[in-house]
């Protein structure tokens, strides 16, 4: 376990106001130094990220990890304005979900019932496997609400014990809209999701009002059941994009083996006072890739997000290929 302390960040009004999100493509690490080539075990660039006070922030690996430096990306979200503002979120709870081998399924309750389950979006901020294997699938899974106050988590792979950690938030602000979707089953190397308005991905289709003030959230895929269906990198990579103002478009890599009952679950925001502008990058070297983002006409990072996924080739096991950390250095460069 890690800590980061106030003096690293500044320090959040309360717990309620403020939340962190793991910028991983995979809600792990993106592998140790670049001078370190060697291959990596799932359990040892697994690594999860919880805001545990208004001061400190815990990054977790398995104990039986590999006794290397690893690199984490986070990024803090913090609602300042006033109670019952327009732009107001709240977070509900956080809870840290632990599935065995035999559990494709776990429920949790939430620490506080939100006004409205739809509202809510449950972030995976983090999964952590305790085995030393190179099976992917046993790092993925999905969430969603459901009832009043039932977080409901399912994990992919079919080995020993998964831990996911998860910060449930609600977009009570009147110009937030929270859209969800689901792909229960898919094998093909592309497709497309549906948006609707319930919680649990499936239901009345929610339509955007304009794609420019819309963002995906959250991207949250399970692979399959059983490793031996989905052994490949590119098969626990994909990339998605809002393809319409109803639909969400997926792909993986065409090294995609396909491969059945793999599922992918979106989050979807929009608000008109926010303005989103899209990139597409093909670098792969490892270490720091550097994308121009002068386009986007960011002019302050206090106010700027990155939200990203990442699809990537392999028909291999080699961990962590394929697996990436995004930040913002400057209003002009992502990194």
């Amino acid at each position: 376990t890690h800590t980061a302390a106030a003096g690293d960040f500044t320090s959040f009004g309360s717990l309620t106001s403020a939340f962190v999100l793991n910028k991983n493509n995979q809600f792990g690490s993106a592998g140790a130094s670049s001078l370190d080539t060697g291959n990596k075990y799932i359990d040892d660039t697994s690594l999860r990220i919880e805001l545990t006070a208004t001061d400190t922030i815990t990054f977790s690996r398995d104990s039986g990890s590999d006794n290397q430096d690893y690199r984490a990306g986070w990024e803090s979200w913090e609602y300042i304005g006033a109670p019952g503002g327009p732009n107001e979120f709240i977070v509900r709870s956080r809870n840290t979900v632990t599935l065995t081998s035999a559990q494709r399924t776990q429920t949790a309750t939430l620490d506080i019932t939100p006004d409205d389950i739809d509202r809510c979006i449950p972030f995976i901020t983090g999964i952590s496997h305790t085995y030393n294997n190179y099976r992917f699938a046993n790092v993925t899974a999905i969430a969603w609400l459901s009832g009043t106050n039932t977080l409901n988590v399912e994990r992919g792979g079919d080995d020993d014990t998964v831990t996911v950690q998860i910060v449930t938030v609600e977009f009570t602000g009147s110009n937030w809209r929270v859209a969800h979707g689901l792909n229960n089953s898919y094998t093909a190397d592309t497709g497309t999701i549906t948006l609707v308005e319930e919680a649990a991905g499936t239901g009345t289709v929610f339509t955007i009002n304009d794609t420019d003030n819309a963002f995906i959230a959250a991207t949250q895929h399970r692979s399959t059941e059983d490793y031996a269906d989905a052994p490949r990198i590119s098969d626990n990579y994909p990339v998605t994009y809002i393809s319409n103002i109803t639909q969400v478009s997926f792909a993986h890599h065409s090294d995609h083996n396909a491969t059945a009952n793999q599922k992918l679950m979106v989050h979807v925001l929009e608000n008109e006072d926010i303005s989103v502008w899209r990139t597409t990058d093909t670098q792969f070297s490892d270490g720091d890739n550097n994308v121009d983002i002068s386009a986007a006409g960011a002019t302050d990072l206090t106010n700027t997000a990155v939200f990203a996924t990442g699809a990537t080739a392999g028909t291999g096991t080699s961990n962590p290929k394929g697996r990436r950390n995004y930040r913002l250095t400057s209003n002009t460069n992502l990194e």
